[in-house]
């Protein structure tokens, strides 16, 4: 699953898979603007069959709290 988000990740930042890692912060580390956060949200929910509602998706500021969500949310 990790795997799984940080491969996401990457393609919508175009930040390299190899200096992505759960502390990542998706604006500040890896330049992502809102909407390459709406499209890694829409990614991620099409990736793992879930919902996230944009508003809750936006509260998120790592790459691990996005691996949290997806397994909060998946049940794994």
């Amino acid at each position: 699953m990790k795997a799984r988000v940080i491969k996401i990740v990457s393609e919508q930042s175009g930040a390299p898979i190899d200096i992505i890692n759960p502390e990542s912060n998706l604006v500040a580390d890896l330049g992502m603007d809102s909407l390459d956060l709406l499209e890694a949200g829409m990614s991620i929910e099409s990736e793992f069959d879930i919902y996230v509602p944009d508003e809750e998706f936006e509260r998120y500021a790592t790459v691990g709290d996005i691996i949290d969500l997806v397994t909060r949310k998946v049940g794994a």
